[in-house]
């Protein structure tokens, strides 16, 4: 299939239909350093009985987070509803043949229940510290996503295996090459971190690549940012996300930086529903098991939210010099100390 068509056989579908309320996902805390494992259990647990309709981890290499689709497979197991998601997973970082195996094992684990988002990260660092191409990044990914879509065939015991099974497959960024990756691979479009308004460009440059390529229905189109229920602008959650943008993160324009508080959490939902989000996932900056009891309570509470069409607009105001919803946290750029070019 070229990265510009549809299958054959697929019909085009101009008028784009709007899926109903909006679903809320949530991520655990295996990206806070030295997170308890039995703790990320007690929250999957909550998460797996709750309102949730996700259940999120974070991928980075050079930062002491927990391996996403490790941490995965362990929450697999005492989950039994909840959708299991990457958001995002950086594909380029790692070899496509054992990472693909490790998807497929993953969909067989949690049969029905993988959502995959991918792509090609804003960390050079990260690329520095495996020795991977930053400037071949894109290609990288285009390598892991043809290896996965070759595992959807039966395959004898000597190929890379096992087969996969079913899965969502959801592309970050809205370049170019990122829209024809997602015709080509995706089911649809994610974004973690950025305004509203934003979201908005990026989702609007989806539905249109998805419907230039007669693709059927819509694509599926997820957002989200961080959260805590601390108002205190210095607390642990902006203590956090200093560490997690020492070397980059979304710029400083675009940050939607943390919302803050019941209130501010329910304008978020309804801020990224009103841009076209069919799902929303919270990203709670601490790890503390009170904070995810609050947060179901907060969702639980939520009336049926109506998912909208984007409505790409310039963004108001002044571009902020730190990260919305913190005291002093800016976006880290630069090469690290110690992490020399491959």
């Amino acid at each position: 299939m070229s990265e510009s068509a549809a299958p054959a056989g697929m019909p085009q579908n101009p008028d784009l239909q709007v899926p109903g309320p909006v679903k809320i996902g949530v991520f655990v805390p295996s990206g806070v350093p030295g997170v308890d494992p039995a703790l990320l259990l007690r929250w999957a647990q909550i998460i797996d009985d709750g309102p949730w309709s996700s259940l999120a981890v974070t991928d980075r290499i050079a930062y002491d987070n927990l391996d996403p689709l490790m941490t995965l497979a362990m929450l697999a197991a005492v989950t039994q509803r909840v959708t299991l998601a990457t958001s995002i997973l950086l594909p380029g970082l790692r070899q496509p043949h054992a990472l693909a195996k490790q998807v497929t094992t993953l969909t067989r684990l949690a049969p029905g229940r993988v959502s995959l988002g991918v792509g090609v990260g804003a960390r050079e660092w990260d690329y520095l510290a495996t020795g991977q191409s930053w400037q071949e990044r894109g290609k990288a990914l285009d390598r892991f996503l043809d290896t996965l879509h070759s595992m959807r065939d039966d395959a004898d015991e000597q190929q890379v295996g096992p087969r996969l099974a079913d899965i969502e497959i959801l592309l970050g960024g809205a370049s170019a090459p990122a829209l024809r990756r997602m015709v080509r691979y995706g089911d649809g479009y994610v974004a973690g971190g950025i305004k509203p308004e934003f979201v908005a460009f990026e989702a609007a440059a989806a539905l249109g690549a998805w419907a230039a390529a007669g693709r059927p229905g819509r694509p599926r189109i997820v957002a989200g940012s961080w959260v805590a229920s601390c108002l205190d602008q210095d607390d642990a959650a902006a203590r956090w996300l200093r560490s997690f943008f020492t070397t980059g993160g979304p710029p400083l324009m675009v940050n939607s930086g943390i919302w803050r508080g019941a209130d501010a959490v329910r304008a978020q939902i309804e801020s990224y529903a009103a841009q076209g989000a069919d799902e929303v996932v919270l990203f709670p900056c601490v790890s503390d098991i009170a904070e995810i009891e609050w947060l179901t309570q907060v969702v639980a509470d939520l009336p049926e939210i109506p998912v909208g069409r984007p409505t790409p607009r310039p963004p108001t105001g002044a571009p902020s010099s730190v990260v919305p919803g913190t005291l002093d946290v800016v976006v880290g750029s630069g090469t690290p100390e110690g992490l020399v070019r491959q």
